[in-house]
């Protein structure tokens, strides 16, 4: 009996108050809940914005990196680019673009307007940068806008590019290979050309000059002026009013 009296004092000597438990248990379990909520809650947050084609984590969130230094370093033009406009304009905007990305379509009309508006000043010079972990079909539409230059000419290359962007929300295989087909090249050459590597590599070629200077998303371009080696970049969609303050700033 005497032992059991003196177990039960230690016990209640040890035994923490209701309350004092209760609020040292409850602390700790708010603290974890309070946590969990704050993560999910901005990740569902970054996912809605993904979703809604906000900035998307590689797609024109930080199309090129800040330094110039490496952008000065990109790939000069070369007889294996697609140029629009003046071959011999000692200005080149030097693009990185996705056939998939919904930002390229919206520069690609200020492209357009700036060869038609600037004139023999510049060259538009297009790259492949394709996006595969977000856009499936970037790859293959841009391994057959290569075939469709490879077999018919940089015309066609630039009627496919044009449809593809005017068109984008109907892209799929099937819709590639009827854009490329309408340039009137051999459907047996085509395919063909789709599984040789080399295609595949002058698309990868295209990915790793960029990455050499700098390009982070799409579009990611590069104003280059050719006399001087100076550049300005131009980070994503941006207005034609821009763009031509890149050029302008040169002269």
């Amino acid at each position: 009996m005497k032992f059991m009296a003196k177990r039960e004092r230690i016990i209640n000597v040890v035994k923490l108050p209701k309350n004092l438990k209760k609020a040292n248990v409850l602390v700790p379990v708010l603290v974890v809940l309070l946590v969990g909520a704050a993560f999910y809650i901005g990740k569902l947050s970054t996912e809605l914005k993904f979703l809604k084609g906000g900035a998307l984590p590689s797609d024109q969130a930080a199309p090129v990196d800040n330094s110039a230094e490496l952008a000065k370093a990109v790939d000069r033009p070369s007889d294996g680019d697609h140029i629009r406009g003046n071959k011999d304009a000692k200005i080149a905007i030097i693009e990185y673009s996705d056939y998939q990305c919904p930002y390229c379509q919206q520069f690609h009309p200020v492209m357009q307007q700036a060869v038609a508006e600037l004139g023999d000043s510049i060259m538009w010079i297009y790259r492949h940068w394709p996006i595969e972990q977000i856009h499936p079909f970037a790859m293959p539409a841009a391994i057959a806008s290569e075939c469709v230059a490879e077999l018919a000419d940089e015309d066609a290359f630039w009627t496919f590019t044009d449809t593809d962007f005017e068109n984008q929300e109907l892209l799929s295989l099937e819709q590639i290979d009827e854009w490329a087909l309408a340039s009137g090249i051999n459907a047996a050459q085509y395919e063909t050309c789709k599984a040789a590597s080399g295609t595949e590599d002058k698309v990868n070629a295209d990915l790793q000059s960029g990455a050499n200077a700098g390009i982070q998303g799409t579009p990611g371009s590069i104003v280059l002026n050719l006399d001087s080696g100076e550049v300005n970049i131009l980070p994503g969609a941006v207005s034609f009013e821009q763009v031509k303050a890149a050029v302008e700033s040169f002269r």
